[in-house]
């Protein structure tokens, strides 16, 4: 019997051994907090073990424009504004890189009609937001920048972007464009091809010209044609020296295929009429 006792004893250590490691570990979330307006949230900004208190507010001033506040430990840390009639102004908390003991506040700014006024990241250096990188003079691309909640991580800060390079017939669209950050810089993640936003995925394009579709990038091999009026959704961009050169399609069928960009218009908007912008 005691044999027994002891055995039953010795078999719940070994059961809680796995539970019984005192060091306190913080987790690591690569979740992307949109912060809320009048709402204080509590985060450890530059991992010293000392949450942050980070809340913002806004003021509608005489000239209509929209003057932003964030306060840290309730304190001024950032000001800045929205010309009038703009779409304002979005803070969102990030973690670009886990392996890290910062999180970031990542500022967008959007002036009347939609323009890009300003995209900065900031970190909490000695008791201070300072700007850690932007999204100014970033190289070819251009346009909006939206933060993707998803694919922000590991080093990489990724935006939903609208018409981020160049082409003389292809128009508005939305596609996910990466950048990796390192120390304090923000460089364009050069890739075979972009994805187009999932959402812009599922908009249908009507072909104005006859196309042909071949099933790889510049390749001889036909995957199919179209003709005048026939669906396609666009898939993906391949871009070169900031130009866009090939698109990849997909047709009514879910047949998928490359083509190279023509240098005139060849399809009818998803938002409304031939090469148009949304």
């Amino acid at each position: 019997m005691r044999n027994s006792k002891k055995f039953i004893l010795l078999l719940a250590m070994c059961c809680l051994i796995p539970f019984m490691h005192t060091d306190k570990v913080e987790a690591k979330s690569t979740k992307v907090i949109t912060l809320e307006e009048g709402k204080e949230y509590n985060y450890d900004l530059n991992g010293d073990g000392k949450k942050e208190k980070i809340k913002y507010s806004s003021t509608i001033m005489e000239d209509g424009g929209i003057q932003y506040n964030v306060n840290v430990n309730k304190k001024l840390a950032i000001k800045t504004y929205s010309e009038g009639e703009g779409e304002g102004a979005g803070f969102y908390l990030i973690d670009i890189d886990s392996k890290d003991n910062y999180k970031e506040l990542y500022v967008k700014v959007v002036g009347d009609t939609g323009y890009y006024i300003e995209g900065n990241v900031y970190r909490y250096e000695g008791n201070k937001l300072k700007i850690y990188c932007s999204t100014d003079n970033v190289g070819e691309v251009a346009g909006r920048f939206e933060l993707d909640p998803v694919k922000t991580q590991n080093g990489i800060i990724t935006f939903v972007m609208d018409a981020p390079f160049y082409s003389g017939s292809l128009g508005s669209f939305y596609a996910y464009i990466p950048f990796k950050v390192e120390n304090g810089k923000m460089a364009l993640v050069k890739k075979g091809a972009y994805e187009v936003s999932t959402d812009w995925q599922k908009k249908e394009y009507i072909a104005t010209k006859t196309l042909s579709a071949s099933t790889t990038m510049g390749g001889k091999k036909k995957a199919f044609s179209m003709r005048l009026g026939d669906t396609f959704y666009l898939l993906k961009i391949s871009v070169k020296d900031g130009e866009i050169r090939y698109i990849k399609i997909k047709d009514a069928t879910g047949t998928v295929g490359w083509i190279k960009v023509p240098d005139t218009e060849f399809y009818m908007a998803p938002y409304g009429g031939i090469y148009s912008w949304g």
